[in-house]
């Protein structure tokens, strides 16, 4: 669910919306994991789904837990959800992260190696050469993890917290889950996107990069909020500027927090040496993103100049970066395309086909991500 409960949390906008608590918002768009693990889709799955996990540093859920360990599984995302630092938790996208894992199973891979018993079935099969080699060389199934995190959310708890949880986390799949780091991507939504950047400018000299990639949707790259298309965009995009503004503030602690954070807030400008280098020179996107990053924005997003900016800087860095803008698609624009379709394929039994027009939102984001595996 895309964060437009902003929109209700900001006093005296220019769209006259009634300010409502932060804890009130919190509950209105809630999606309790009973919802997802008492539906027909998924009561008799196994391993069961959203399975909470609580360490003294950090919280989280496995949205889907691979067996016999999530590191035997080809990819394990880890995920940072949207809702601008002030709402949020990890079930608020686990219906498009579970139709996700779904569809990588069902689109298989043709490049990974055959397993122990097919290579002694190739070997002493009776049939002929041409047929074993086509079934040995058939695509296997995909399988992935999904690991959410629970960060803490603002005002309760403020900037850097989200990030020191974030690093915590991904220190925990990386050396207690033992997780190849060649398996490990990155998902950053909105305001997880920025969290998910932060991450990675902080590991980079400590940590691995994650060499499963970094996909950053519809993200939140500049808490500054100051590109044209804010203005371009205020009356097409789901989301607008006071918001905004209002969330970082939130998150930060006002002017005296934006002032503490400088240097950690725009990730579309040039980074700070002092924040972020030796002091005298700026790290390279090139030696702080994976060998492969995503960004997805709709064309009318506010946020969507600040995505560009970015992606621009890295390239010029030398980092690999694809981008896609969806045309006339505001914030979220996948999740909004599916928002209808997620009770009727919660009803949907266990197995049966999803209609290629059902979740077409996750089904085209899946793509995207999936693409060259």
């Amino acid at each position: 669910m895309p964060p437009l409960l902003l929109l209700v949390n900001t006093a005296n906008s220019s769209r006259g919306t009634a300010n409502l608590p932060i804890s009130t918002t919190r509950a209105l768009f809630r999606m309790p994991a009973s919802t997802i693990l008492d539906s027909p889709r998924f009561c008799s799955l196994t391993p069961r789904p959203c399975v909470p996990v609580q360490t003294p540093h950090f919280a989280g859920m496995w949205i889907v837990r691979g067996t016999p360990e999530p590191a035997d599984s080809d990819l394990i995302f880890f995920v940072l959800h949207g809702g601008a630092f002030v709402v949020g938790e990890p079930t608020m996208n686990a219906v498009t992260m579970l139709r996700m894992a779904e569809l990588a199973n069902e689109r298989g891979t043709s490049s990974s190696p055959p397993t122990s018993k097919e290579r002694k079935h190739a070997s002493t099969s009776s049939t002929s050469t041409a047929s074993t080699a086509t079934a040995v060389a058939e695509p296997a199934p995909l399988t992935i993890s999904i690991f959410s995190l629970d960060y803490s959310l603002a005002p309760e708890t403020r900037f850097p917290a989200p990030i020191d949880e974030a690093e915590a986390a991904y220190t925990y799949l990386l050396h207690k889950l033992r997780i190849p780091a060649a398996k490990l991507a990155i998902y950053g939504e909105s305001a997880g996107a920025h969290i998910a950047l932060a991450l990675l400018l902080r590991t980079r000299l400590t940590q691995p990069r994650p060499g499963g990639g970094l996909f950053l949707v519809a993200p939140w790259l500049s808490l500054l909020n100051g590109g044209a298309s804010f203005e371009r965009n205020r009356h097409r995009d789901t989301l607008i500027k006071e918001a905004l503004d209002f969330a970082t503030d939130v998150y930060v602690g006002g002017e005296g927090g934006r002032a503490a954070a400088a240097g950690q807030l725009d990730f579309g400008g040039a980074l700070d040496p002092a924040v972020w280098g030796d002091g005298a020179q700026r790290p390279a996107w090139d030696a702080v993103l994976p060998p492969r990053t995503y960004v997805s924005c709709g064309g009318d997003e506010v946020l969507v100049d600040d995505a560009l900016r970015f992606a621009a800087r890295a390239r010029a860095d030398g980092a690999v970066v694809e981008v896609e803008v969806e045309q006339g698609a505001s914030h979220a624009w996948q999740g909004m395309m599916d928002a209808l379709d997620v009770p009727k394929y919660l009803k949907m039994a266990p197995g049966e086909a999803v209609p290629v027009d059902m979740m077409r939102g996750t089904r085209i984001l899946t793509d995207a991500i999936l693409r060259g595996r």
